[in-house]
C-alpha cells in the first residue's frame, strides 16, 4: 500500500512510517525534500539534515526521490 501511495502523492514530501504489526521495520520515502538514513552501531536513524546525527554517526545514506527504503 505504501509503495502504491508513492505513485499517487504529488509535490514535496518525506515520510518515515512504522507498521504497528511490524515495529522493527521503518518504511522511508521522499520526493524533493531532504531525507537521510544514519548508520549507527546496532541502530539506524532517519533525519532531514546530516548535522542532526553528527554526534551519533558519521555514516549515512541519501535517499533518492521516489525511492522506497525499508
Amino acid at each position: 500500500a505504501f509503495k502504491k501511495a508513492l505513485h499517487i502523492i504529488r509535490g514535496s514530501y518525506a515520510f518515515a512510517l512504522i507498521d504497528s504489526e511490524n515495529p522493527d521495520v521503518i518504511y522511508v520515502a521522499k520526493n524533493k525534500s531532504p531525507l537521510l538514513i544514519g548508520l549507527g552501531e546496532g541502530y539506524n536513524m532517519v533525519c532531514s539534515d546530516a548535522m542532526a546525527m553528527i554526534r551519533e554517526s558519521n555514516q549515512y545514506m541519501e535517499i533518492h526521490d521516489q525511492e522506497l527504503v525499508i
